[in-house]
């Protein structure tokens, strides 16, 4: 969607969550497509919680931990949202 939509037209929120969940990295996304990502949905996983599921669209409620106490690496993917362009 993001390579076939009119970027002065069409922003995206990123679910730091399920961009993770699936195995893929927010702070490499946010670097492929500066300028396309308005805002963010920051979501934590728990430690030692799998990732690489790409296919249930679903992880257990008790994988949600407080912001900063997960798997992310919230310091790197905030300065990336930045220099992004997310508001």
């Amino acid at each position: 969607i993001i390579r076939e939509t009119d970027p002065k037209l069409v922003k995206f929120e990123m679910d730091v969550l399920w961009v993770v969940y699936p195995g893929e990295d927010p702070v490499k996304w946010l670097e492929k497509y500066p300028g396309r990502w308005e805002l963010m949905h920051l979501k934590d996983l728990r430690k030692g919680a799998p990732t690489g599921d790409k296919l249930s669209g679903k992880t257990d409620v008790e994988n949600d931990v407080p912001l900063g106490t997960g798997q992310m690496d919230w310091p790197a993917i905030l300065r990336a949202a930045k220099k992004a362009g997310v508001k």
